[in-house]
């Protein structure tokens, strides 16, 4: 008796300096206002560029000060945000009406707003063609836009409420996460035609893939869970529980691990791309909406649209 007394002692001791370790992640806390909705790094991971709600701008922050250097006015209720390492450009998904702002990110000037389709949420680029993909969330369509032009030049019909999109580069596919109708769409980036639907159990929204793995990650907001689906087969192969009510969510790459912000438990999941398994969870601020990360720095930032502020942390390995 005496010796599993011991045993669970050590396991609790265990399991709170695991935790304090976590929580000491957290490097800074960056103050933007402004109801932080999503972010995205440069390429050279110098610049992180976040979206503002509610004052419609793009707050610009130095990574080596964590210091807001620009504010950016982009359209109204800027959403989904994405970098174009092929023309150093920052598309921005504005969802309060109907157009994608392009910023030059070496003026940090709006060179161009592209008319698409009704409350586009969020964007994504496939950097072998240039092509920039927007989900439509209040038409139910896909806006391709030709990243050399800065022109809408197809339209494609999807399901309904689409919210989260992904490019996987390697087959030219795009995947689309319908949150009203329950699936993913996949579309041929070459015929822009649908070859796939992939029927989910639950509602699916924010997303994030991971190009070398060929893994694509959707979260499950209703079921606290991530699921993971293949994207060489198309075939769901693991769920993944995580906190409470996640919504953004994204990979690095490098470490293969997959970082999900739970807004209703105020905190991010860790999990290892490699066993589909929980193996961290990090206090951020208040309701985190999405996150973003620095493949180079290994650093994480968070928006927290509840408290107004970006966490920026230290990232697991």
């Amino acid at each position: 008796m005496l010796k599993i007394v011991l045993l669970a002692l050590v396991a609790i001791g265990v399991v709170a300096l695991f935790m304090l370790t976590l929580n000491s992640n957290l490097i800074t806390t960056i103050s933007v206002g402004g109801s932080p909705w999503d972010a995205t790094v440069n390429s050279t991971g110098e610049m992180v560029y976040v979206t503002l709600e509610n004052t419609n701008k793009v707050s610009v922050i130095n990574d080596q000060t964590n210091q807001i250097v620009a504010n950016i006015p982009v359209g109204k209720n800027p959403n989904g945000i994405v970098f174009n390492p092929k023309t150093d450009t920052i598309y921005v998904a504005n969802a309060g009406g109907t157009t994608v702002s392009v910023i030059d990110v070496r003026t940090n000037k709006v060179i161009a707003n592209i008319p698409v389709g009704l409350a586009p949420n969020f964007v994504d680029i496939n950097p072998m063609t240039n092509m920039v993909y927007v989900a439509n969330l209040g038409s139910n369509t896909v806006s391709v836009i030709n990243g050399n032009t800065n022109k809408v030049v197809d339209t494609i019909p999807v399901g309904k409420g689409p919210v989260g999109i992904n490019v996987y580069p390697p087959a030219n596919t795009i995947y689309v996460a319908n949150y009203i109708s329950s699936n993913i769409d996949v579309i041929d980036g070459n015929t822009g035609q649908i070859v796939k639907t992939i029927s989910m159990e639950a509602t699916s929204d924010y997303t994030t893939l991971n190009v070398k793995t060929g893994m694509l990650y959707v979260v499950d907001f209703n079921w606290n869970a991530v699921s993971v689906i293949n994207c060489k087969t198309n075939q769901i192969i693991a769920t993944i529980k995580v906190g409470s009510q996640p919504d953004g969510i994204t990979v690095d790459p490098v470490t293969n691990m997959v970082y999900v912000v739970n807004s209703g438990s105020n905190n991010m999941s860790v999990i290892n791309g490699n066993t589909n398994q929980v193996v961290a969870t990090i206090a951020v601020g208040k309701e985190p909406g999405s996150v973003a990360v620095d493949t180079k720095k290994d650093i994480v930032y968070v928006a927290n649209s509840g408290s107004n502020n970006i966490s920026v942390v230290k990232g697991v390995s």
